[in-house]
């Protein structure tokens, strides 16, 4: 169900969307563009707030016995973690909703700002802007 709200570059978790293949679409883009930015979130999977995430999976999800099982695994504390805040990494649900928790970012990037040359890899970001243009006009 995630698949079809994600950008094509986005990547980790994904059939056919591992590492090797993120780096190979980044080396490709290399040639391309003189400049990128590399992006991280720090301590991404602590910080993921479970109200903006509940949020986000309400706003896609209609299924309420779904969205309930949802919240429970959300909601069950993390030792170490603030209440309220983070995934367990080792799980794949958790792995999943980290994916989807950035995709309005995803989108923002791509769709509003134009930004050709973007990918993430989870909490990773390489987005990447085609300057020659720009540089040519100035």
């Amino acid at each position: 169900m995630f698949e079809k709200w994600f950008i094509c570059d986005s990547h980790a978790c994904r059939k056919n969307k591992g590492a090797h293949r993120a780096i190979r679409r980044v080396k490709g883009w290399a040639r391309r563009a003189p400049y990128f930015l590399k992006a991280d979130v720090r301590k991404f999977f602590e910080s993921i707030d479970h109200e903006v995430l509940k949020e986000l999976l309400s706003q896609k999800i209609k299924d309420q016995k779904l969205l309930t099982l949802m919240e429970r695994i959300i909601e069950k504390p993390i030792p170490g973690y603030l209440p309220g805040k983070g995934l367990a990494i080792g799980n794949l649900t958790s792995q999943w909703w980290a994916n989807f928790y950035l995709d309005p970012l995803d989108h923002y990037l791509k769709d509003k700002c134009g930004v050709k040359y973007y990918i993430r890899y989870m909490d990773d970001r390489v987005p990447r802007r085609h300057i020659e243009a720009q540089s040519a006009s100035m």
